[in-house]
C-alpha cells in the first residue's frame, strides 16, 4: 500500500489535509518468513497454522455462523477512498502538554467491485497530546471511528474506540537523526465474528527511524501485532517521505 498525504496550514493553528492509499493485493510470498520470525522470536505461531498457506484469504462476511472467505486476490488494486481532515492545535495549561484534535471523513468514490471502497461513508476523530522534554517527545493519540456498512456483503463493522501511546528521542550528538517507539491498543474490529480468547484487543508495535535530510525527512518502520495474527496485520514495513513548503 502507498499512502499520499497533503497538508495546508489555515491561520496559525490549523490545517486541513487528504490522503490517498493505493493498495495492491499481493501475498503467497512471505508466509515462510513471518514462521520463521515469530519462532525466533519465541512467540510461537499462536494460531497461525490454522489458517491456509500461500493463499489470498480476505474475511467478507459471516452468514448463518459460516465465514465468507475469498482465497484469491479480490482485484489487482487500485486507490481507495480519500480521507479529508480538518487538524487544529490548541496549548493545554497544565504540565506543558500540547493538543490537536483531527475531524476526518472518507466520502465512498471508488470502486466497491474491486473492493477499493466499502460503498458507504465513514468517519472519525482523533484527540492527540504531546509533551516535550529534552530530546524526548510523549504523544498520546485517542479517538473514535465510526464505520460505515461494507454494502456488498451486507456486514456491519462495529465502531471503535483506539488508543496509540508514542515516544520519540531526538540523538544529542546527532539531532537529523530521530527513533520512535509506538503502541496501539483497540478492539478487535471483528470481535463478534471471531471466537478466540486473544482477539478482545489490537496490539501493534512499531519500531522505527527518521532521518532529517536537506529535502526533506526519510522515514522507516517495521510494525509486528504481539498477541495474535487475527486481530492486525502480522508484519508491515513502513518507508515513508516527508517534504515541507
Amino acid at each position: 500500500m502507498l499512502t499520499f498525504n497533503y497538508n495546508r496550514g489555515i491561520g496559525n493553528h490549523s490545517e486541513i489535509g487528504i490522503t490517498a492509499n493505493y493498495n495492491s493485493y499481493g501475498g503467497r510470498l512471505l508466509d515462510g518468513f513471518i514462521y520463521n520470525f515469530h519462532d525466533a522470536i519465541g512467540t510461537g505461531q499462536q494460531g497461525r497454522n490454522h489458517a491456509a498457506n500461500n493463499q489470498v484469504q480476505v474475511v467478507l462476511a459471516r452468514d448463518n455462523g459460516n465465514d465468507i472467505v475469498l482465497a484469491e486476490r479480490p482485484s489487482n488494486g487500485g486507490f481507495g477512498d480519500p480521507s479529508i481532515y480538518l487538524r487544529t492545535a490548541f496549548p493545554l495549561p497544565y504540565f506543558d502538554w500540547k493538543g490537536k484534535l483531527s475531524i476526518g471523513v472518507k466520502p465512498p468514490l471508488m470502486s466497491e467491485r474491486k473492493f477499493l471502497s466499502s460503498g458507504s461513508w465513514d468517519g472519525g476523530f482523533q484527540l492527540t497530546l504531546n509533551k516535550q522534554k529534552l530530546l524526548n517527545t510523549f504523544t498520546i493519540n485517542t479517538g473514535y471511528i465510526y464505520t460505515g456498512s461494507f454494502k456488498q456483503t451486507h456486514f456491519n463493522p462495529p465502531s471503535l474506540p483506539y488508543l496509540n501511546l508514542g515516544w520519540l528521542h531526538r540523538y544529542k550528538k546527532n539531532p537529523n537523526t530521530r527513533s520512535q517507539i509506538q503502541l496501539l491498543l483497540a478492539e478487535h474490529p471483528y470481535r463478534d465474528l471471531v471466537d478466540s480468547d486473544l482477539s478482545e484487543l489490537q496490539f501493534l508495535l512499531t519500531l522505527g527511524m527518521k532521518w532529517k535530510l536537506n529535502s526533506g525527512t526519510l522515514g522507516m518502520a517495521v510494525s509486528e501485532n504481539i498477541l495474535n495474527f487475527d486481530n492486525t496485520s502480522d508484519v508491515i514495513v513502513h518507508l515513508s517521505w516527508e517534504h515541507f513548503n
